[in-house]
Formats: structure tokens, sequence, C-alpha cells
């Protein structure tokens, strides 16, 4: 067989699986020796977790040699309450690009390869003041997604006839402004 296929057969005048195969020859005769590609592997994985449902779905996926393959993710995915995952690229084995920042890589496939989708983690920010309309909350970064492990800087600016307290929720102090990390869904 060439590169990329494997024998299956032969046909015609004769009809066998084993290659080599001897006959006789008893009169004209037209043998057929038929090939297939050979199957490769692509395995998609995740990392650090395995999220979404990309196309071709995790786990292995078999191509014909010198297949058209076009992989693919939707971002963000969403989690447990207050929690989401986005994707940001892929690094890739084989005949997938070593590294990418979007949500496809085509590529044809012509030895086993690997895909794998990197995943970043965030939280969700809620910034309230209290009582409501007493005063304005900002942060930075300004959310209301935050990347998990990120420091958030919050400052409070009071409203006419209000003075700033202090923090609760995510943050308990009475320093305006403050810094917490984002470890969960916070407010």
């Amino acid at each position: 067989p060439a590169t990329g296929y494997q024998f299956t057969n032969w046909s015609g005048g004769v009809s066998s699986t084993s290659n080599p195969y001897a006959f006789s020859m008893t009169g004209a005769m037209t043998v057929t020796g038929n090939f297939t590609s050979s199957p490769v592997s692509l395995l998609v994985a995740g990392n650090p977790t395995q999220v979404g449902t990309p196309s071709p779905g995790y786990g292995f996926n078999t191509y014909g040699h010198g297949s058209s393959v076009t992989a693919s993710v939707t971002s963000p995915v969403t989690g447990p309450t207050g929690t989401r995952y986005v994707c940001t690229g892929w690094t890739g084995t084989g005949d997938v690009p070593a590294t990418g920042t979007g949500l496809s890589a085509n590529f044809t496939i012509t030895q086993t390869s690997s895909i794998t989708w990197n995943w970043t983690t965030e939280y969700q920010l809620t910034l309230l003041e209290n009582p409501a309309g007493s005063g304005t909350v900002s942060a930075t970064p300004t959310g209301p997604w935050v990347p998990a492990g990120t420091p958030v800087t919050v400052s409070a600016t009071p409203g006419a006839q209000y003075a700033f307290q202090d923090w609760s929720g995510a943050l308990t102090s009475s320093v305006n402004p403050d810094t917490f990390t984002m470890n969960g869904p916070s407010s």
C-alpha cells in the first residue's frame, strides 16, 4: 500500500484477503487490488477540565488518512451558579497546529494527532450598596466575570448625606478601597 492506505482484498478474477496471493492463470484475467485509507486517530482533550461539547467530541476520534478536519468548541460554557468556563485556545500535536487562540482549528489529518482545548474558570462579581442608592461601588477589574484567582480592588463612593462604613460579603473590612481575591462567585 501507498502511504496512508491499507490493503483490504483482491477482486476480479480472484477473491482473497491474503497478500501476497498466488493463483493459477486459467485464461485472460483482470485482478484488482483494493485499498482503503488507513485510519488515523485524533485525541480531543480539555485542560484543566473537559467542559462543553466540542466537535469532534472528547476522546479518540477516527478519520481516514488525508481527511479534512474542523475542530471547534463553543465558549463560554455555563458552570455551577456564578461560574463559567472560557476557552482561551488550543494546543495541538501531529497535524493539529501547535497553538491557537480561536475557537476552531482546520487541518488535514495524516497521522495520530491531538487537540487540547484550554479553559479558564471565571466567577461572577456582584457589586451592591446598602442601603440601595446610598452611593456607588466600582471594581477593578470591572466584572461581572473575573478570572479565578484574580485580585479585585473595590472602591465605594458615598452619595450625598452618606459616609462609607464597611464592606460585607466576600470582603469584611472598613478600608476603602480594599482588595480581595476571586476564589468563587463573590458579592
